[in-house]
């Protein structure tokens, strides 16, 4: 490995002491470590957790655990969802968009709404701001600012993508709204809001 990344043994053993411990491995020799193969390409606990905060399922079940795993998550569960669209023939836009959110770059594209297909001089251009990528109900969405004005984009809608070299100044507390809101912004208006309920108080409402 030394000679792999030019560093000095001493600082790969550095590394392994400090930096690398929540790696399972052993120590074979004074310079030489060996990795527990049974724990390779597995998840630990914290990367479920993890995963689930980013996936929006962290209360999808009464606690998220190891006995959770071993003893819920078997043939006695099972949990229906939307149908989420397929996406992966549009992958590399999604990193492009992904990419210039990061970025804080300008990006520009053709939209054309559901039902209008079929009209060729419906499609329109857009230069926005984007802020993030909104999967609401199996759907994705892009979601920016446009001359100060919150706009949402069907991702699918999206043609002709173009990542510009213009960057923008990325307001965090307009990001931080828009990322802890549920609803979704058509021409700046709240086309749907979502109203979050307590479990317990659930069945006195519906």
């Amino acid at each position: 490995m030394a000679d792999t990344y030019k560093v000095s043994t001493r600082t790969l053993k550095r590394d392994f002491q400090n930096r690398l411990t929540f790696l399972d491995f052993s120590e074979s020799g004074p310079q030489f470590y060996r990795l527990a193969t049974r724990n390779i390409g597995c998840f630990k606990l914290v990367d479920i957790k993890r995963f689930a905060s980013f996936a929006s399922i962290q209360d999808l079940l009464p606690q998220i655990d190891r006995q959770c795993f071993q003893q819920k998550l078997n043939q006695s569960v099972l949990v229906k969802g939307f149908a989420y669209e397929d996406i992966s023939s549009r992958s590399k836009d999604f990193e492009a968009i992904s990419e210039a959110i990061a970025n804080s770059q300008y990006i520009n594209f053709d939209y054309q709404k559901i039902g209008k297909q079929n009209s060729a001089n419906y499609s329109k251009n857009h230069y926005l701001e984007p802020y993030h990528l909104l999967n609401k109900n199996g759907i994705w969405y892009v979601v920016g600012r446009r001359k100060y004005q919150t706009r949402t984009f069907c991702f699918t809608q999206i043609s002709n993508l173009v990542i510009t070299n213009e960057c923008f100044e990325c307001d965090e507390q307009i990001k931080a709204d828009l990322i802890s809101t549920d609803s979704l912004f058509f021409d700046n208006h709240i086309n749907e809001i979502v109203l979050q309920v307590n479990a317990e108080v659930a069945g006195y409402l519906f």
